[in-house]
């Protein structure tokens, strides 16, 4: 029997509700990031039109003029591919990871993906997990502990305050983990905890009474072992001829 957010815990509901909002708060930013990525195709194609022109322009310009055009040349292009190789989390999945920690710069939510993506705004902060430093701190400690890390030539101590695993599919929260509690969002949208329904409990029941069914097996009503009830079968004697 699957159990709905009124009927859990309030620690748990608590995690459902906090997640659930952190995951709103980015994919809210990372659409309006789209938006605003969208309003660039016009400035990109004004990079590569200046581009060009400063192409044609080197082709035909004395050599006095050329350091200055290829400096231009070559900003142009920089701009241009850094605006091509910008992405942004997938909408579908952008993270899998929450880590919340008490250090330096103070409390600071981090969340492990595979694309990195900052809106300080909305204070939302999608880090790579294969190259961000602060990631080995999720790795290596646990909800609670204090950490110590070197980051480049810095050191960085502080507190691990959330250490979260999380699947979402399609842009939803389907499953969290935090330690030993596990959270499962059914087909039918409700939030339960694995193992802690009436039926789980029912078959939990159902197991001890096999297992005590199965140690008593074949002993008698003081312990021992029960003995064949059947009449012993004589030999008969071989008939001398």
């Amino acid at each position: 029997m699957s159990q709905t957010v009124a009927e859990l815990p309030e620690h748990a509901r608590a995690i459902i509700a906090e997640e659930e909002a952190l995951l709103a708060r980015v994919l809210a930013s990372v659409e309006a990031a789209r938006q605003r990525s969208g309003s660039r195709t016009q400035e990109t194609q004004g990079l590569v039109a200046q581009l060009q022109v400063l192409r044609d322009e080197a082709a035909t310009a004395p050599v006095a003029d050329l350091p200055h055009l290829l400096h231009q040349m070559n900003q142009a292009r920089a701009l241009l591919e850094r605006q091509e190789t910008a992405q942004l989390p997938d909408v579908g999945a952008p993270y899998f990871a929450h880590l919340r920690v008490d250090g330096p710069a103070g409390i600071r939510d981090y969340l492990l993906g595979r694309t990195s993506f900052a809106d300080a705004s909305a204070d939302v902060r999608i880090i790579d997990w294969r190259f961000a430093p602060v990631a080995r701190v999720f790795y290596r400690y646990g909800e609670g502990d204090s950490y110590e890390e070197w980051f480049g030539e810095r050191l960085s101590e502080g507190t691990v305050e959330v250490r979260r695993l999380v699947v979402i599919e399609r842009g939803r929260l389907i499953r969290i983990q935090s330690g030993t509690l596990v959270l499962v969002r059914t087909s039918e949208g409700a939030w339960r905890m694995p193992g802690s329904g009436p039926s789980s409990q029912l078959a939990g029941e159902r197991g001890r009474r096999s297992a005590r069914a199965s140690s008593e097996w074949g002993r008698g009503p003081h312990g021992a072992r029960a003995r064949s009830t059947s009449p012993r079968c004589s030999t008969p004697s071989s008939s001398r001829p």
